[in-house]
């Protein structure tokens, strides 16, 4: 347990340092991966899914968001009208209180620290829970979401936005080979840091389990836990080759880079043909409801 807390405690510190600014850096950010995450988890290009989601689903007028950050996902729902009131839960007090500053809506969050490994919720409290990138951060996936379920009303749903991919970023021996493939194509100023080293595909699980024992720990496991506890409405996949050949390289990316990210997207697009695992899920769920008992056991 104590190992444990250590590396809580250096999760909440690692995460009251990011800031907004940083997600300009990222690879969402880049114009080609805008259009097309848009063509695929909103059926248009120039749509944000914030806005899908409010078009098809309405307004919430209590949510929670598990996981909260720095509130950059919760402001933007609040300002789209798509929820009320919105109570934020994460480990780093530090965090949320970093966005809430930034936030014009402070009156309509509402900010609570939780290890949500061991999540504690109201009972049936929510029209609308948010995972925005989070619950790949998490290790108890039963827990919480059996907790989650708990505490949505009977009409609620779950909005999940979430890294599916390979646990801990071990990537198939396929998927490396295919990566490396697209590697040889790339642009020079992509294919090498600032100092000239070429970036890395393979990630060191060791590494990984050392110095980031939260991240990425049972993504792969999501997609299967998310149907257990719940019926999906829509679930829509990308990222299989964005996430590994891009999560480094976003900031390298030029303006005259956007026929060769174009193409980059395309292959990305086919990764489920090709029998390669997307990385990432856009998502809407329900509660299951509760089967019928089989008339013959019927009592």
């Amino acid at each position: 347990m104590s190992d444990y807390l250590e590396h809580l405690k250096r999760e909440a510190q690692e995460w009251s340092k990011f800031s907004r600014e940083q997600r300009e850096k990222q690879f969402w950010e880049l114009e080609s991966v805008r259009r097309y995450t848009g063509r695929v988890f909103a059926d248009d290009e120039d749509k944000p899914w914030q806005i899908y989601f409010k078009e098809k689903y309405g307004f919430f007028e209590r949510a929670v968001s598990i996981g909260a950050g720095d509130l950059f996902v919760e402001d933007m729902l609040i300002a789209n009208h798509i929820v009320g009131q919105l109570d934020c839960i994460d480990i780093s007090r530090d965090a949320m209180e970093k966005g809430l500053k930034k936030s014009s809506f402070k009156a309509q969050l509402q900010l609570e620290v939780q290890d949500c490994n061991y999540l504690d919720l109201a009972e049936k409290t929510y029209d609308l829970v948010l995972m925005h990138h989070a619950l790949h951060h998490f290790v108890r996936l039963d827990h919480i979401l059996k907790t989650v379920r708990h505490s949505m009303k009977d009409d609620g749903l779950l909005l999940v936005n979430e890294y599916v991919g390979e646990s801990r970023f071990q990537w198939s021996k396929e998927k490396l080979a295919l990566c490396q493939r697209i590697v040889e194509t790339m642009p020079h100023h992509m294919r090498f840091d600032g100092w000239g080293r070429p970036f890395p595909l393979e990630v060191n699980l060791d590494e990984m389990k050392k110095h980031h024992p939260f991240e990425a720990a049972y993504s792969d496991l999501i997609p299967t836990k998310l149907c257990e506890y719940f019926e999906p409405i829509e679930a829509r996949e990308l990222g299989g080759l964005l996430h590994p050949l891009l999560h480094n390289r976003a900031s390298r990316a030029r303006s005259d880079d956007f026929s060769w990210l174009e193409l980059l997207c395309v292959l990305d697009s086919l990764c489920t043909k090709l029998g390669l695992r997307q990385c990432y899920m856009f998502g809407v769920f329900r509660k299951r409801k509760p089967q019928a008992p089989d008339r013959e056991n019927a009592p």
